[in-house]
């Protein structure tokens, strides 16, 4: 179950926010194989001020970030392989492009995982696999 902080404009539109938010889920359920009704994500929207980004950093030349930045934070329960996160990115990058016209620069994703020991979905209890 990955649970993901979506960092975004404040300016930005509900609609542009949603389809931003549905892009993130159809990428998890298609190249995570995340099962669709499992879906856990905070939008934070913050001010020009609140998001402090080095616009050229690991950019081709001529391609910087721009105010459209997103930044996306995905902790995952379980590790994925190598060519299952690449293909999430270029998944995640292809439907942001078709969604809101998003820039490949403007497209940051950090992947961190743990134990299912390390999560409690409700009750108090500790989670289990199915």
């Amino acid at each position: 179950m990955p649970f993901t902080h979506i960092y975004i404009s404040a300016d930005k539109p509900d609609g542009y926010v949603k389809k931003v938010s549905q892009s993130l889920h159809e990428a998890l359920t298609e190249s995570f194989l995340v099962p669709q009704k499992d879906c856990f994500q905070i939008i934070n929207r913050l001010t020009d001020e609140q998001r402090v980004y080095d616009k050229d950093y690991a950019c081709q030349v001529n391609q910087a970030r721009s105010k459209n930045w997103l930044l996306f934070e995905i902790t995952a329960g379980k590790p994925r392989d190598t060519k299952t996160k690449e293909a999430f990115y270029r998944t995640l990058l292809a439907k942001l492009q078709v969604s809101v016209g998003l820039n490949q620069a403007d497209l940051m994703v950090i992947i961190s995982t743990n134990q299912t020991e390390e999560w409690s979905f409700s009750h108090g209890a500790m989670a289990t696999l199915p």
